[in-house]
């Protein structure tokens, strides 16, 4: 799975801030580096709002936690084939009732991005684009 984020990631997280919050400069100076950039996600950590990445060279030895406002476009898709265990912290391919790793049930949630949960009837290939207009932008 690969994330292609925004060209004015930058300006995309500082508007994510409400007018109280501080604002993170360095973290921004990093969202002006790799804004426009193919950075491929570390998938072992899904979420469905945001994302991890796996480190990119140059510019963030751990990588980063991204919401979807700085992603631009979501390239092999596969959040929507798990779900999480708010117990235990682990993964579970679907479908699936019960956690696979503790066998708890009424702490899995879906990690289906909100892009698929929004319009549900459409199909979305692998890429996680929707069919009838090619590719999926935020």
């Amino acid at each position: 799975m690969k994330v292609k984020i925004k060209k004015d990631a930058k300006q995309a997280y500082l508007n994510s801030l409400g007018r109280f919050n501080p604002i993170n400069w360095d973290f921004a100076k990093q969202m002006d580096q790799i804004s426009g950039m193919l950075i491929e996600v570390d998938i072992n950590y899904l979420f469905n709002n945001q994302i991890n990445t796996v480190p990119v060279p140059g510019i963030s030895e751990n990588g980063f936690r991204l919401f979807d406002y700085v992603i631009e476009e979501v390239i092999d898709e596969v959040r929507h084939l798990y779900k999480r265990c708010g117990y235990c912290g682990k993964k579970s391919e679907k479908p699936t009732e019960f956690c696979i790793h503790c066998n708890k049930s009424e702490y899995l949630e879906d990690l289906t991005p909100w892009y698929m949960r929004k319009y549900p009837e459409r199909e979305y290939n692998n890429h996680g684009k929707r069919l009838e207009r090619g590719t999926y932008k935020n």
